[in-house]
């Protein structure tokens, strides 16, 4: 009998959290599913880990090189049987009623195809909660700047997955993720649930880490891509403006800003075109993510100068709280 989830567990050298990835799984409430656990060729205990467990609902399988985790994760996809799809990662902690909690969210809402949550980020003992936009407009809206679904949260419909042929793409390496999302984000809703339901561990081992300069590349790769969506065909200086806008990064001087600012009208005369985007969530979205460059800028009085000229201002859309707010961090930042 086919299990109704079926969680992908890549692993490679991850035997030093192993053991409390696996059994956050293994103490879901919910417990119809398996367990894929894919050993990419790892050189140290993951292994007797892995064989250490003795539940049935585990199948576990060992790639006879390193595949990386692309291969890996598709891997797992073919082998999934379930009628739901999970993520977990090796070194993350998954709380009891996730599975419950997203299935049920799944029941009550045929229209999403894929949901993640918010979680907690930690390390030792320090803990932080970290919010992600929770209905589809702002996924979506969200998604033509950076990715707002974490990977190890995340259960989708198979059938989704299946009818539209979509895999994890291997020319977008240590982005693969943000990939499947804009691609999800096409064909079926998406949705964060508010409750956090898992915890992320930050440590100096992370792919996310010590790979950081080939996953900015294919985040440039994936931007252009949902730009080209909008019918912008963005140039190099462009592209800077919409990474410096994506990453909430400080702006050093006045025409950096300045540049940004013509960068947001572009983009939003783009999508009164196109309407790829509904109108409200879209321009909050930028809103959000432009104060946020104003409140690192360091300019100070400049700064919030800038944010009075800037078009959001004249939308109606626009939430003026993300403006007191920003003027007072600019502030406060710039007299620190």
């Amino acid at each position: 009998m086919k299990p109704e989830v079926s969680v992908i567990l890549p692993v490679y050298n991850g035997a030093r959290f192993l053991r409390e990835a696996i059994q956050s799984i293994l103490d879901q409430t919910f417990s119809d599913f398996e367990l894929i656990i894919i050993n990419d060729g790892s050189t140290d205990q993951s292994e007797e880990m892995v064989l250490s467990f003795s539940d049935k609902r585990i199948r576990y399988v060992k790639n006879h090189h390193n595949m990386g985790l692309i291969a890996t994760l598709n891997k797992g996809l073919e082998m999934a049987s379930g009628t739901y799809i999970a993520r977990m990662d090796c070194d993350d902690i998954s709380l009891p009623l996730r599975f419950e909690k997203q299935v049920e969210y799944f029941r009550s809402h045929p229209e999403v195809g894929l949901i993640g949550s918010c979680f907690i980020q930690f390390n030792g003992e320090q803990r932080r909660l970290k919010k992600l936009p929770l209905t589809h407009n702002e996924i979506k809206a969200s998604l033509l700047f950076h990715s707002v679904v974490a990977h190890p949260t995340v259960m989708w419909r198979k059938s989704i997955s299946d009818e539209h042929h979509l895999l994890y793409e291997l020319n977008f390496p240590n982005a693969e993720d943000f990939r499947f999302w804009c691609k999800m984000s096409d064909v079926t809703e998406l949705a964060n649930m508010e409750e956090p339901l898992l915890l992320y561990r930050i440590h100096d081992q992370q792919i996310s880490i010590r790979k950081a300069d080939e996953k900015e590349e294919s985040v440039r790769r994936i931007q252009t891509s949902q730009l080209e969506k909008l019918q912008i065909f963005a140039t190099e200086q462009e592209l800077e403006c919409h990474s410096r806008l994506s990453n909430g990064r400080g702006m050093q001087k006045k025409e950096q800003l300045q540049q940004v600012d013509q960068w947001i009208k572009k983009v939003m005369t783009a999508n009164q075109s196109a309407k790829r985007y509904r109108a409200i969530e879209f321009e909050n979205v930028i809103a959000r993510l432009y104060f946020k460059t104003i409140e690192n800028s360091g300019l100070g009085l400049h700064g919030i100068r800038e944010m009075n000229k800037s078009a959001l201002l004249r939308n109606k859309n626009f939430t003026w709280s993300l403006k007191i707010k920003s003027a007072l961090k600019n502030i406060i930042g710039y007299k620190n």
